[in-house]
């Protein structure tokens, strides 16, 4: 994607920190180093891959180079255009000597891996230039999700598989309270959306977004409401009722459900409602749910969003419903 990209990048993303894309123009195959190591280029290095395929191609400078929140992952090898020019045609060539080709910048809002080239792929002969096309990885950081966050693995996770998404662009409002008729729908997708009838529940309204999701989870078992008819889809999910959902709903994926944990050693055994004792024992034993502390599993707490996430992410995981 080369010269266009980078210079979107420049002027949208990263107008005020110095960062400057230059092309030498040209078509050449030529080596680099990698000063930084990194998930992204260690199959590379761990082959001796050291060389990069450039057409229009890019590279890196401006005060960026020098700004704390950014890593260098690739440079052209210094020297002479002799030194790292392996064919092709440069005319601007001279210049490259050293220059950055591969950078990844994060500060908490925005998490930019930019390659300006492509590096080759080992299993095609190198005269014929196969090679991945020119990537940027770009993420919008959350908010209130900091890299550090607890729950960030599970937040990603969820979020990426369009089960849960953000409360606005740029947050997740992870402390929130998750509702009943939150979690139903994210089952629901989870299953495929099938074709679904009308819910036999009076405080289920038509056209409500969770209305095809209840009307399915009710005819399949997985939530049978309240004593008294209703199914509360705007109350606070509580961490047994979360864990009544997913037994339920394992069972009707034809899931093994025979694992119990002895939840003995918790102080607040006792308040687990007679209906979750065995699907929290069950969620308990498979990790989904464990204790907020040491010796405290908080039956009828409410689950909050980071909570959901995490626990339908360690389900899908664990179950191998991904």
């Amino acid at each position: 994607m080369g010269w266009g990209p980078m210079n979107y990048i420049k002027e949208n993303l990263l107008p005020n920190v110095g960062f400057e894309p230059n092309r030498p123009d040209g078509d050449m195959l030529h080596r680099i180093t990698y000063p930084t190591d990194s998930l992204l280029t260690a199959n590379h290095v761990a082959d001796g891959d050291d060389i990069i395929y450039a057409v229009d191609g890019v590279y890196f400078d401006g005060a960026i180079l020098d700004n704390p929140n950014t890593t260098i992952l690739i440079r052209c090898l210094e020297g002479d255009t002799t030194d790292y020019m392996i064919a092709g045609c440069a005319p601007n060539a001279a210049q490259m000597s050293g220059k950055v080709e591969a950078i990844a910048y994060s500060d908490g809002k925005l998490d930019l891996t930019l390659f300006g080239n492509s590096l080759t792929n080992r299993a095609f002969q190198r005269d014929d230039y196969t090679y991945a096309s020119n990537t940027i990885y770009t993420k919008v950081m959350l908010s209130d999700v900091p890299m550090d966050h607890w729950g960030v693995e599970g937040i990603d996770f969820v979020m990426e598989k369009g089960l849960m998404n953000g409360t606005s662009a740029t947050a997740f409002s992870p402390s929130a309270t998750t509702t009943r008729g939150m979690i139903v729908t994210i089952l629901y997708r989870m299953d495929g959306s099938p074709a679904a009838g009308s819910s036999a529940f009076a405080d289920v309204a038509p056209g409500a977004y969770y209305a095809s999701a209840v009307a399915w989870a009710s005819a399949n078992g997985i939530v049978t409401g309240y004593e008294d008819g209703s199914f509360g889809p705007e109350d606070p999910i509580t961490r047994e009722q979360m864990a009544a959902f997913l037994f339920r709903y394992a069972r009707y994926k034809g899931l093994d459900v025979s694992a119990q944990a002895n939840l003995s050693g918790y102080t607040d055994a006792g308040r687990i409602s007679p209906y979750a004792v065995e699907p929290l024992r069950w969620a308990n034993a498979l990790g989904l749910i464990t204790g907020t502390t040491a010796d405290t599993i908080s039956p009828t707490g409410s689950a909050t969003r980071e909570q959901a996430a995490v626990i339908l992410t360690r389900f899908i995981r664990n179950t191998s419903q991904g």
